[in-house]
């Protein structure tokens, strides 16, 4: 939240860090890379340091920085979740809706068919064929959720 940036995050160099703590356990961790990031966690020791690889401007080599584990963990687990996000954001059934368990319906569509992509992509290989795209997988699946049976 802006509250905690501007209360211990706005003095920070690059590679340090700040942090505050709930009594139940919730930390919030203010670390400056090449902005001031924030992180809640209640399960990383806001103590733990970790050492990431960053670019700087200018310079072909990547220099050494020190930042709190949860930043570390964060680099290294949510790549899967950011593409699945922006592979949501292509062919999506995504429709806006008061109830709020719509979106969840929504969302659960657009993971399985993602998901299901995934697993036929990965098949395909292994029998050495060429998979379809992801809109014409889509495509197919709806045309066969949808065709009569001619039974």
């Amino acid at each position: 939240p802006a509250a905690i940036s501007r209360k211990f995050g706005g003095a920070l160099e690059k590679g340090e860090y700040s942090w505050r703590m709930t009594r139940d356990g919730l930390c919030a961790i203010a670390w400056h890379d090449s902005v001031v990031t924030q992180f809640m966690s209640n399960w990383h020791n806001p103590e733990a340091i970790d050492v990431i690889r960053r670019r700087e401007n200018g310079q072909r080599d990547r220099s050494s920085r020190n930042a709190p584990k949860v930043a570390a963990d964060y680099n290294k687990f949510m790549g899967g979740v950011d593409q699945l996000d922006a592979l949501r954001g292509t062919y999506t059934c995504r429709i806006k809706a008061k109830k709020w368990y719509f979106s969840l319906l929504w969302w659960m569509l657009d993971v399985a068919m993602i998901n299901a992509h995934h697993v036929y992509c990965v098949e395909e290989g292994k029998a050495k064929r060429k998979p379809m795209t992801r809109d014409k997988f889509i495509k197919s699946v709806v045309e066969s959720l949808i065709a009569k049976d001619e039974d």
